[in-house]
């Protein structure tokens, strides 16, 4: 076994300093390290472009980067904020998700959007989307609940009062002020909207108390 191993070793060695082998090798490898410095290369040249903020520069990066959804949602923005067109930034946004279908934010741009054009079922939807990809980030309750009040959906609304409250105290007094617009019954706001959390407890009882109830 030894010997065989020794001859295997032998052979290995000869294959390498044959000079048509050493030339194979050497080409494989600059050829892979040339493909890294490229990738290197364009992400650091993308992330440049994209820090200028501006239109040329953001589609620069994602020209560069593709496969980046952060530079589509960017677009997305852009075409939202700064100059508005809504089929423009619907279409980034959309990219956006399709490279990362959990891109909250993209999600919620979408949202913004479909809300401009006065399309209330696409925007639910998008702010499920939003929602559902990232629950922890109260500002996406808060709208998705506003919108839901304003439907008469008031089971979805509470719901997502209730993580508004869960997670932002900040908005906690709007969440409950909201809730009970709502829904004005203390026991059905502690069963489906308050959390379990003594912070949001008290603040509901300072409430109540400012209603007289």
């Amino acid at each position: 076994c030894a010997d065989l191993i020794l001859d295997s070793e032998r052979r290995l060695r000869l294959n390498v300093a044959h000079p048509a082998v050493r030339y194979l090798l050497i080409t494989l490898l600059l050829t892979l390290s040339a493909g890294y410095i490229f990738v290197a290369a364009s992400f650091w040249i993308a992330s440049r472009y994209a820090a200028r903020g501006d239109l040329e520069g953001l589609q620069m990066a994602a020209r560069l980067r593709p496969g980046n959804s952060e530079y589509q949602y960017q677009l997305g923005q852009h075409f939202l904020v700064a100059q508005p067109s809504p089929q423009a930034a619907i279409t980034h946004f959309l990219d956006a998700v399709k490279l990362n279908p959990d891109h909250a934010r993209s999600w919620f741009g979408m949202a913004e959007v479909y809300q401009v054009l006065g399309d209330a079922e696409r925007q639910r939807l998008a702010l499920e989307k939003a929602t559902a990809a990232d629950p922890t980030t109260p500002e996406f309750s808060w709208q998705a609940a506003n919108l839901y009040a304003a439907n008469g959906d008031t089971s979805n609304a509470l719901r997502k009062l209730k993580d508004v409250m869960r997670y932002d105290p900040g908005l906690m007094s709007a969440a409950v002020r909201l809730a009970w617009r709502i829904m004005p019954d203390m026991d059905l706001l502690l069963r489906d909207a308050v959390p379990v959390s003594a912070q949001v407890y008290a603040n509901f009882v300072e409430f109540l108390i400012s209603q007289k109830q």
